[in-house]
């Protein structure tokens, strides 16, 4: 039995769901195409970066030579230039401490002398006298004698 109402179910059944169909597809393309502007966005804020290292790289094939003909010479360059750095900063870093200095060397020179007399002290020898031991007699005690009796 084909009534209506069962061929409408029917109909219903058969027909598909294009319009959700059509919203996932204009998802998944607005997802790459979101993609894409967050490249061009990150492309644009590193142009200037990428335009300095095309430089580098066209420059090195002059650089690199010259580079390797003189590298002991800047070696050494930089290793005297870190020296001095490290003494012109030690020399002004002790010229703004040069109080704390003084109270540091006489606090350090107080503390020396007295290690050093205090093992001076310790390295005297000891005299050891034998003496005979006196044995102490007892006083008797008298009555009277100390004025308690009285």
């Amino acid at each position: 039995m084909n009534t209506p109402k069962t061929q409408q179910a029917n109909n219903d059944q058969r027909r598909p769901r294009v319009g959700l169909l059509y919203l996932q597809g204009f998802a998944t393309y607005l997802s790459y195409r979101l993609l894409d502007v967050g490249y061009a966005v990150i492309r644009l804020l590193t142009a200037p970066f990428r335009y300095v290292q095309a430089q580098l790289e066209k420059q090195w094939f002059r650089f690199k030579p010259w580079l390797i003909r003189h590298k002991r010479r800047l070696i050494w360059s930089i290793l005297a230039l870190v020296f001095l750095s490290l003494v012109v900063g030690g020399g002004i870093t002790l010229y703004l401490w040069r109080e704390e200095l003084l109270a540091l060397a006489l606090r350090l020179q107080r503390y020396l002398s007295g290690l050093a007399a205090h093992l001076h002290r310790r390295a005297e020898p000891v005299v050891v006298v034998a003496t005979q031991a006196v044995e102490e007699m007892p006083v008797p005690v008298m009555p009277g004698v100390d004025g308690a009796g009285q």
